[in-house]
């Protein structure tokens, strides 16, 4: 039968004739068939850095509708039932609660932003998913994560050179009325 061994006797020694393990196990393979429905197996660097990419584009999807003006809120309930309506990307990653680490950099990028600045918390998160997507297109084509890393470094400081010789005016002081017009 299917499943069911069968046992066998010739010159009083009884053996024992299994069916494949395909078929015992119906196709069930690796540690896959261990872990609960919906989990995934990561093996090696590449696919913890997908894995890792994914977290953030995760986080950047869940705040990217509330950018801009014309912004769309979020019901939030945080772990005590408490219920947030905001477009506020900071109280959103606060009341979120990021574990995974990759993603908790992003939120503190986006803390950093809104201490230094007080605004763009969004697009900060925003401009994370949107790198990392890109990241991961490169990924998947073959491209050495260090290679993308030297990339994204090479286009920061074009970046920075383009927008240091955009520059129409400057003010030191924001204080002195004269200076600001």
């Amino acid at each position: 039968g299917g499943g069911v061994a069968q046992v066998c006797c010739s010159d009083k020694k009884a053996t024992q004739h299994h069916p494949p393990l395909s078929v015992m196990f119906k196709g069930a393979g690796g540690i896959e068939s261990l872990l609960k429905d919906g989990h995934k197996h990561f093996a090696g660097l590449d696919e913890a850095v997908l894995k890792n990419i994914e977290a953030c584009k995760g986080l950047a999807t869940i705040t990217k509708s509330s950018l801009g003006p014309n912004g769309m809120n979020k019901l939030l309930v945080n772990h005590l039932d408490k219920h947030f309506v905001t477009s506020d990307t900071g109280t959103m990653v606060d009341q979120l609660e990021v574990q995974h680490p990759a993603a908790r950099m992003a939120v503190m990028a986006c803390k950093a932003q809104e201490l230094e600045c007080g605004d763009a918390s969004n697009l900060v998160v925003v401009t994370i998913g949107a790198l990392l997507e890109q990241a991961e297109e490169l990924l998947k084509q073959g491209i050495h994560a260090a290679d993308i890393v030297k990339g994204y470094e090479l286009a920061r400081e074009r970046a920075m050179k383009v927008l240091g010789e955009a520059i129409a005016w400057t003010c030191d002081d924001c204080k002195d009325i004269e200076k600001l017009l």
